[in-house]
Parts: C-alpha cells; structure tokens; sequence
C-alpha cells in the first residue's frame, strides 16, 4: 500500500465519445474525498474539452451535457434527434473529410456556450492543453498564460479537431487535434504542477502500451506515475448518446474506486 497522495495532477486522454469515462474518474476522485487535492489539469483532444468544463461547471451539469449529446449534436446536417449513424450519415461524412473535413460546428457551439474562461483563469487549479500547430508543423503544449484572453475556448476547440475534422483557424495560423502531438500529456500535467505527488495519467486510448515515450514517462517517475486503463474495451469513440455515455461514466467510476482501494486503501480506509 502506498501512501495516499496529498496533491495531485491529472493528464486526460483523448479518444473521442470514450471521454464519458474520464466523467467516471471524476465522480470517484470527488466520492473518495481526492478532487479537492486536484492541483493542475492537463488534458489533449476531449481531455482538454473535460478538463476545461470540470474546472468551470457542476459535475452533475457536465454529466448531463454528456448524456444529452447525439451524433445530430456534433455533426452538422443531422438531425438532432438522430441517436446513431447509419450508413449513409458514414458515406457523407467520409465525403466530407475528403472535401477539407467533416464540419462539427454544433459541438463547437456546444463547447463555447458551456464554457466560463474566467472562471478558470481565476481558480486555484492550473489547466493546459495540447494541440499541432499545422502552419508551424509543430505540436505545442499551452498554459493558461501561453493563451490571449478571450481564445481559451478557440484553443480547446483546436486542440479537438481531430485530422479528419476542418482545421480549426486561431489568428491567422491553423490547428489540429492535439493528440497528433501528444495523445496523454503526462509531461505537460508535471510541467504544471512540478511538486505533486502523484501524476494520474487517464489513458482512453491504449496509447501508454504502444507508444515509447510514455513507457519512458513511467520508468522515469516510477511510483510518482499511475496510469488509469478501462478494465474493459470502451466502444467507438464516434459512438454518442445516453446509454453510451452511462456506460463508460459507471466503468470509470469503478475502475477508479478499485484502483484507490488496491494501491492507497485497505478496504475502504481512504486515508482523507
């Protein structure tokens, strides 16, 4: 057993519809008595759109925004009542991402309206993202200090347009999804909270087993570094609505719970 950390740094994934399992992580962190000790959030693609909403709304209104969300939500010319996509709604979008990308102005509009800059700018938690800077060819790791007031939501934006979305255009340079750079900031949430004691990298991705430098990460920060798999395979991540939603939200949940009883508990001791 391992003492339970005082403070803490979260890196959240991308990975699309499959971020409803980092609301799961949230709930437990909240549950446990731990999100209080939340330092910094450093999150890439969908991870810096929920890092951004948990630090500026209610769990539970961020749990419903993700309930209420349906493929007529993020892309544009569906209907909003569509819960699913058929195949032609697959056949339009391949055609459009040809044509200079699949146009996903509704979960834009989504974004914006239920984002609070300020709010951020002014809590006591540090926030970042990820995002590929396609004029400069460059990934880059931005600070709240390293965004102009007023773009923290454009950034997020950018920071989830994934390469078969339209290139999302900040200023004259254009952006694309940050997981192209770095899929699990585990680098930036150290660089934002450099004395926490625990680094809580949330993996929806597999990315941590296949790519070098995250395994690196883990030989180098040695017990400083956990990260957090679904126990079971997510769905799609172009899968949206409810059902999905309280699936992956209840395995997120779970999985956390048990990993705080195995690595920092006995029974549910938490030491609070």
């Amino acid at each position: 057993m391992k003492k339970a950390p005082e403070t803490i740094t979260l890196a959240l994934s991308g990975g699309g519809g499959r971020g409803a399992y980092q609301l799961g992580v949230w709930r437990a962190l909240e549950e446990i008595g731990y999100w209080s000790r939340v330092q910094a959030i450093a999150g890439t693609s969908i991870g810096a759109i929920n890092g951004a909403l948990m630090l500026c709304q209610p769990r539970e209104a961020v749990e419903a925004l993700w309930a209420s969300i349906t493929p007529g939500r993020v892309f544009q010319n569906l209907p909003d009542s569509r819960k699913s996509l058929k195949g032609s709604d697959w056949l339009r979008l391949g055609q459009e991402s040809l044509r200079g990308g699949i146009d996903i102005t509704p979960l834009y509009q989504i974004i914006q309206e239920n984002l609070d800059e300020a709010k951020i700018r002014q809590g006591e938690r540090s926030f970042g993202l990820t995002a590929y800077n396609r004029s400069q060819r460059r990934g880059v790791n931005y600070s709240l200090a390293d965004i102009p007031p007023g773009l923290l939501g454009d950034y997020i934006l950018a920071s989830a347009s994934f390469p078969v979305f339209k290139p999302y255009d900040i200023q004259g340079e254009r952006y694309l999804d940050g997981g192209l750079f770095d899929v699990l900031p585990i680098q930036l949430a150290l660089d934002l909270a450099p004395t926490a004691d625990l680094i809580l990298a949330v993996d929806i991705t597999a990315s941590a087993h296949w790519i070098p430098r995250y395994r690196q990460l883990q030989r180098t920060l040695g017990n400083r570094l956990i990260i957090l798999h679904p126990s079971r395979t997510l769905p799609s991540p172009a899968r949206f609505g409810e059902q999905i939603f309280r699936q992956q939200w209840e395995l997120g949940y779970r999985d956390t719970l048990v990993l705080w009883e195995n690595v920092f508990s006995s029974g549910r001791g938490y030491d609070n």
